[in-house]
């Protein structure tokens, strides 16, 4: 030994572990609860029993569809028809004469708050039910 040097203590193996046994514990603890609680907070009401495709042309509904049955429906808008789609849970609007089709981009919508707005045309297909996926909307 020299002089002015502390040895240091011998520390055991366990001692030695960065992650103790108790710690994978709470991590693997939590893991599963954020695994489970997933399909509980973030399913939304998508598909449910209740919900129904809201169509409106003109700024006033024009008839609402229940996602549960399959159906087509085609609408007068202001440039012409469009054609809605209702089938598997969900919404569409297929056919527009809108120049830019930006509300057959938008694709099925199924969950309520959803909307697909064809503007040219002054048709809106909304989705509605008794849990909106959306607080508030701002135009």
């Amino acid at each position: 030994m020299t002089e002015g040097r502390a040895e240091s203590p011998v520390l055991s193996g366990a001692a030695r572990t960065l992650v103790s046994r108790t710690d994978w514990v709470v991590i693997v603890a939590t893991a599963a609860a954020v695994t489970l609680s997933y399909p509980l907070l973030w399913s939304g009401s998508e598909g449910s029993g209740d919900a129904t495709a809201a169509v409106i042309v003109n700024g006033e509904e024009h008839t609402r569809l229940p996602l549960r049955e399959a159906a087509e429906l085609t609408v007068e808008g202001a440039l012409g028809p469009t054609v809605i789609r209702v089938e598997e849970g969900a919404a569409r609007v297929v056919e527009d004469p809108g120049p830019q089709q930006l509300c057959v981009r938008v694709g099925e919508i199924r969950r309520p708050g959803q909307a697909a707005v064809c503007l040219p045309n002054r048709v809106v297909v909304e989705i509605r039910g008794d849990q909106s996926a959306y607080d508030a909307f701002n135009y």
